[in-house]
């Protein structure tokens, strides 16, 4: 099987996984407990603080684990919005974001909560900085644009979108979810200017369970969840120590390799996408110009997404519509229609996105299948596309 859902999730790492064997062999016990088992496991959980407080250039309190990203992002836009509010501040967002951030905002909006939306260029699909601008007031407490899109791969300018929002005010505090960023772009939180920032391990061959919301200073955030008082009391619950030493250790294994890894996942990209191109002229790309090389979004005029995915499957490649979360949805993607697709365009595309740990062909022939399950979609048989390459 050739694996091309990795913006879903990856596999947990061969070398990972043997760290975590070590491990295991420690004595078992609460990392809250005074004792001296606890007192191990309170070392482990504090080295794996220490190594995501030194990636993000954050204080120790600038940790908080949480049990994915989706918590994280709850944490930072309910913390953030609930936390003494005699009145309700403006939340600003985008219709790009991820599920666990537009979810947010409709229960926002159900409380009686101001929610403005900022407007999408569609050609670019970056944030519009002066709908930013004009939409930002005194009373906007919170900003949420994601670094990287999951289902088209566009970027945003972080660092241009955090000094417009301090500018237009101090007080206002910028969100972003950096899941699938993390081992993609460059770590600058500081310079971009962001007050909360979400990750996840499991994007980047960590293990499940494993994720932060990273402060870059102290902030007052109504907890989610009440109890015990861990993680400075903004999630309560005994922490998971495993799955936070699975975070860490993949996040720093990711931003070490990032580089090389954009590389790799570039050149088998354009590879895969100028042969399938050359196969079946009708094939479509969503470009933006501003994009991650790890996802491709493609569509065949005419051929239903979910269609030629079950093509795909039966060939050995297996890949998605969309973010997992939206995949089991019936509604149609809020991120591909603010680019301008039609309701068609949007039922016929998937996406492709990209792990140079689950590259286990080559491009060529990985592209054959793919246009040969484009066509049995469509009733189509091409003799010269059946015979090209080989698996």
């Amino acid at each position: 099987m050739l694996y091309l859902d990795a913006a879903a999730s990856t596999r947990p790492h061969p070398d990972l996984l043997a760290r975590l064997a070590g491990y295991a062999q420690l004595p078992h016990a609460n990392p809250s407990s005074v004792h001296p088992w606890g007192m191990t496991q309170k070392k482990e959980l504090d080295w794996a603080r220490r190594d995501l407080a030194r990636l993000f250039s954050v204080p120790l309190e600038g940790i908080v684990f949480c049990g994915s990203g989706t918590e994280a992002d709850n944490l930072a836009i309910k913390g953030t919005l609930v936390r003494g509010a005699k009145n309700l501040g403006r939340f600003l967002t985008s219709p790009l974001e991820h599920k666990a951030v537009t979810e947010c905002a409709a229960w926002y909006q159900d409380r009686g909560g101001p929610v403005d939306w900022v407007r999408i260029h569609p050609k670019t699909g970056q944030v519009d900085p002066e709908d930013l601008k004009a939409k930002l007031t005194a009373e906007t407490r919170l900003v949420s644009i994601g670094q990287v899109n999951g289902e088209t791969g566009t970027t945003q300018d972080l660092k241009a979108l955090g000094q417009l929002i301090k500018a237009q005010n101090p007080k206002t505090l910028f969100h972003s979810d950096g899941v699938q960023g993390l081992g993609k772009l460059k770590p600058e939180l500081g310079l971009w200017g962001v007050d909360l920032y979400s990750v996840s391990g499991h994007k980047v061959h960590g293990v499940w369970g494993g994720a932060a919301l990273v402060l870059t200073r102290p902030l007052l955030l109504e907890p989610l969840l009440h109890g015990g008082g861990q993680e400075g009391g903004l999630r309560s619950g005994t922490e998971n120590v495993p799955a936070c030493l699975g975070l860490s250790w993949a996040a720093d294994w990711a931003e070490a390799h990032r580089q090389d890894h954009w590389q790799a996942v570039q050149a088998w990209g354009d590879r895969f996408w100028l042969t399938a191109k050359g196969l079946m002229p009708s094939l479509r790309r969503l470009e933006t110009g501003f994009q991650v090389p790890h996802i491709l979004s493609l569509q065949v005029p005419g051929l239903l997404g979910e269609v030629w995915l079950h093509h795909l499957a039966a060939r050995g490649i297996l890949a998605s519509q969309g973010s997992a979360c939206q995949a089991r949805s019936k509604k149609l993607s809020l991120a591909l229609k603010a680019l301008g697709l039609t309701d068609e365009e949007i039922r016929g595309t998937i996406r492709l996105s990209l792990s140079p740990l689950e590259l286990t062909q080559e491009p060529e022939p990985a592209a054959q299948q793919l246009v040969q399950a484009a066509q049995a979609a469509l009733g189509k048989v091409d003799r010269f596309v059946q015979t090209t390459f080989q698996l």
